[in-house]
């Protein structure tokens, strides 16, 4: 990273269902039942939200003891294409 920091505005909403952060270019909105995030550009139009909640589960065995399985997920578009995702997430 090269740039300094810039602040950026952003207003917060706190209603029953949600949590919304909004700045000029971006809404995220944070599903207090769930927990789950949903990224909007200033439009409105979905950019990516999440596909139920994050689930940490701690590892009680093995080599591994200690440490937890994270897992997240993302809805998709129909005809998105997923490129990558060989990264290797052990310890």
């Amino acid at each position: 990273v090269v740039l300094t920091p810039e602040d950026t505005r952003f207003r917060v909403t706190d209603a029953d269902a949600s949590v919304v952060l909004r700045s000029k270019a971006l809404c995220v909105t944070v599903d207090k039942r769930t927990a789950t995030l949903q990224f909007a550009d200033a439009d409105g139009r979905m950019l990516l939200a999440e596909n139920g909640a994050v689930t940490f589960r701690p590892i009680e065995e093995g080599v591994d003891k200690g440490y937890f399985r994270v897992r997240q997920a993302f809805r998709l578009d129909p005809d998105e294409t997923i490129y990558g995702l060989g990264q290797l997430q052990n310890g």
